[in-house]
């Protein structure tokens, strides 16, 4: 069994946020119940977004530019079952 990386944490905290998008600063030297998330972990979770697998959104708020990063394809919510089926 390989040991869970700090990319492996940053999707499963992120998608366990589903669907609030995270900022980057949350990211960053934060104990997580999958594990910690050290200083580099906004730039693990920018090459995560170059890759694909996260969105990026980006907001301003007094002046100061903040990004966001959700799960890019989510998967289904399991509790709504064969609604339309």
């Amino acid at each position: 069994m390989r040991k869970t990386t700090t990319k492996d944490i940053i999707i499963k905290y992120i998608q366990s946020q589903h669907p609030r998008p995270v900022a980057g600063y949350e990211l960053v030297n934060q104990p997580t119940s999958y594990g910690w998330l050290g200083s580099s972990a906004d730039r693990k979770a920018r090459e995560l977004a170059a890759m694909g697998l996260l969105s990026r959104q980006y907001a301003t708020e007094d002046g100061v530019q903040y990004v966001y990063y959700t799960i890019t394809n989510p998967e289904p919510d399991k509790r709504q079952g064969r609604l339309f089926e």
